[in-house]
């Protein structure tokens, strides 16, 4: 059995990564370096497949079943999840 909304959309995932350093140059001062990556493999994330149904008529000369022409049914129509950095310097004294 499946949770409501458990099915909303493409599969995706994602890898962050930190580092940091700490550097202390006088007695009770210090520097803290810090940069943290989002995405690292720079994968794409899809987004969610546009699924409207429009209530129109269908008939033998019309056999389109009601799907939007604009926006076809499952199309991915943008993507996004680029890598971004993002680096912190913090001075204790």
């Amino acid at each position: 059995n499946f949770l409501p909304n458990s099915l909303a959309g493409p599969g995706r995932w994602s890898l962050d990564m930190a580092m940091g350093k700490s550097i202390e140059f006088m007695e009770g001062k210090r520097i803290d370096l810090r940069v943290d990556a989002q995405n690292i493999f720079n994968h794409p994330t899809p987004s969610n497949s546009s699924m409207q149904w429009n209530a129109r008529f269908t008939s033998i000369g019309n056999p389109d079943f009601g799907l939007n022409s604009i926006n076809p049914l499952g199309y991915l129509s943008t993507k996004g999840g680029h890598r971004t950095f993002q680096a912190k310097i913090r001075i204790s004294f």
